[in-house]
């Protein structure tokens, strides 16, 4: 029986998902079980996984009404039964060694690991690589606020990761499908909270793509602006809340779910035209102006656009 289960939600992704499923196909390392959950694509991207059922060794397709990719990977969860998880896009690549990597350094006492990735975009240029540098330890505190602020860090992306399956279900960890940006940060900042020893890896495993056709990407912070982006404002309350019962005593903690904070308010006030949300948003940034200014994760160009939103 195969102790690793890849998730694959995929949603209209006909250019790019066969490019995924090859790179699946590819791993160096066999042994493991592939779920795809169709979110009710209405391209050709379910026949496009189908063809690959002769090739791709256990692997199972489940078909179901578009409902997001919280509740297709909700899905897959449910329908997993390895004891480790991987979480993938279905326009992403998978580089040759992304399982044999991750599963290599499980051990006992080990519940996660984390790989390296790189950024690139339909030309196949590279745009980005992963740096762990800045993470001073592996210990749950340093990690969760790697995950807050840096911008090439161990990200709240789940791509990247293994997890402990017997975590997840004991704790009846899901997505919440109620936030269509921030399911993924609410998810393993939670998860982190469990773990006791986790392992980050500089090899890099993990290509993804930017400029996608779309797929299971989040919503951008475009000029097609909805109250969806505000699910973002509202996954980090949530997880700012279970963060401080946990930790009730760490700056360490708190100051970076401020920082991400202002982050995330930053990017808001860029595109909102809503009046009532934005002066909670400029409350806050004036509440914090001292902090901003001597943040040193922030650029001084990212703090000249924050206080320009309140002036």
């Amino acid at each position: 029986m195969n102790k690793i289960d890849i998730i694959l939600p995929v949603y209209n992704a006909q250019g790019v998902i066969e490019e995924c499923l090859n790179s699946i196909l590819n791993q160096t390392y066999k042994e493991f079980n592939l779920i795809i959950v169709d979110d009710g694509s209405t391209d050709n991207s379910l026949a496009i996984c189908q063809a690959f059922e002769g090739e791709i060794s256990s692997l199972k397709i489940i078909s179901t009404e578009n409902n997001g990719v919280s509740k297709a990977r909700n899905i897959g969860i449910k329908n997993s039964t390895a004891e480790f998880l991987c979480f993938i896009d279905s326009d992403d690549i998978l580089e040759p060694n992304y399982v044999q990597v991750l599963y290599s350094y499980f051990e006992i006492g080990i519940d996660m690991v984390i790989g390296g990735y790189t950024y690139f975009n339909n030309e196949k240029n590279k745009l980005l690589v992963s740096d762990f540098s800045n993470i001073s330890s592996t210990c749950a505190e340093n990690v969760i606020q790697n995950m807050l602020v840096d911008k090439t860090g161990v990200k709240s992306s789940l791509w990247n990761k293994m997890f402990r399956s017997l975590i997840i279900k004991r704790h009846t960890l899901q997505f919440n499908e109620n936030v269509s940006i921030g399911e993924d940060l609410i998810f393993l900042g939670i998860y982190l909270t469990k773990v006791n020893k986790l392992i980050i890896t500089n090899e890099c495993i993990y290509r993804y793509r930017i400029n996608n056709e779309g797929a299971m990407k989040k919503i951008r912070y475009q000029k097609t602006f909805s109250n969806q982006n505000f699910d973002e404002w509202e996954a980090i309350l949530f997880l700012e809340n279970y963060l401080f019962e946990r930790y009730k005593n760490s700056s360490i903690i708190s100051n970076s779910v401020k920082t991400k904070k202002i982050i995330v308010a930053n990017k808001l006030l860029k595109f909102s035209d809503d009046i009532v949300m934005n002066k909670k948003l400029i409350s806050f940034i004036k509440e914090n102006i001292f902090f901003i200014c001597v943040n040193r994760e922030l650029s001084i160009k990212n703090k000249l656009g924050i206080l320009s939103r309140i002036l």
